[in-house]
């Protein structure tokens, strides 16, 4: 029995040792192939190619390792704006050429036959005799005319405006004095005295006194029960009657918001029954209207 179960322990070591070396062999194959696999990937570069240029061949841009022949220069023969280079990689070789120059003329700069280059400005005409064809002013440009001694081509010149000649300021709208009192600003401007022409404005206004304002709130009151006239308005109603200052009252009037044709004809309106056309004339003329008011007032109503 014991020399039985010997037989099978050799035995078993016998198929142990066997396939011990059979797995000796496998792993040594496959540590020769990832050795030979490392090998091939350290000592074989899969190429980078860069393109070829002028200078160079197509080059591997991991190894180094170059391929054909560098290409040609393709030049691009010198001009006047530029020397001659390659058109593929710039290179450049000498300078460009020297311009050929067409001299400046009255109308004409000095330009380049070839590139149309300009350098400098036309000479200008060179006239010696003007005759005036339009006098020049304030308000419009003149013009002059004559021959170039060069180029003998007729010229037309024009002449700069004169100067304005500046007035004072001078009222253009007048401020209004308001029925409460308050003022509306005017505007002032500084004309040129030759032609007229408006060279400057502004706004422009007072400051009233407590007479003036009064006197204002005054005349617009009274106006709607008189319908005067400017003169009876400032003598009569506001001098005599509420004894403000003529100064004041004058002030007042000449800058109300005010329409006397309109105050004519209500006057007449209020008071034509009854009334001769003489006796009416003399009252109106008494309230301070004018003929040219009074005239119009009656027409109005039907005298």
């Amino acid at each position: 029995m014991a020399y039985f179960e010997n037989d099978k322990v050799i035995i078993y070591r016998g198929i142990f040792m066997e396939n011990k070396k059979k797995l000796i062999i496998i792993a040594s194959a496959i540590g020769a192939a990832i050795v030979a696999a490392v090998l091939i990937l350290v000592l074989v570069c899969f190429h980078s190619w860069n393109d070829a240029t002028c200078d160079a061949p197509m080059t591997c841009d991991k190894c180094g390792k170059t391929k054909g022949e560098s290409l040609q220069h393709e030049w691009i023969e010198a001009t006047c704006k530029e020397a001659k280079h390659c058109m593929l990689c710039g290179l450049t070789d000498g300078d460009p050429l020297a311009h050929t120059w067409i001299e400046a003329t009255c109308e004409t700069a000095k330009t380049c036959s070839v590139c149309s280059t300009v350098e400098g400005d036309p000479i200008g005409h060179a006239v010696k005799d003007w005759k005036i064809t339009k006098e020049t002013s304030c308000s419009a440009e003149g013009e002059r005319t004559g021959t170039c001694d060069r180029c003998k081509k007729e010229c037309v010149e024009k002449i700069e405006k004169l100067p304005h000649t500046k007035s004072d300021w001078q009222i253009k709208k007048d401020f209004i004095i308001n029925s409460d009192g308050t003022v509306t600003a005017g505007t002032e401007a500084i004309v040129c005295v030759v032609c007229k022409a408006e060279l400057e404005t502004r706004e422009y206004t007072t400051e009233l006194t407590i007479s003036q304002k009064n006197a204002a709130i005054c005349a617009y009151d009274e106006i709607n029960f008189w319908h005067c006239g400017p003169d009876f308005l400032i003598h009569t109603v506001l001098a005599d009657f509420e004894d403000y200052p003529v100064a004041d009252a004058k002030f007042v009037v000449a800058h109300m918001s005010m329409d006397w044709d309109e105050q004519a004809i209500l006057y007449a309106r209020d008071n034509a029954e009854g009334s001769s056309r003489a006796n009416l004339v003399d009252e109106m003329t008494h309230y301070g209207f004018t003929k040219a008011q009074i005239d119009k007032a009656l027409k109005e109503v039907g005298y």
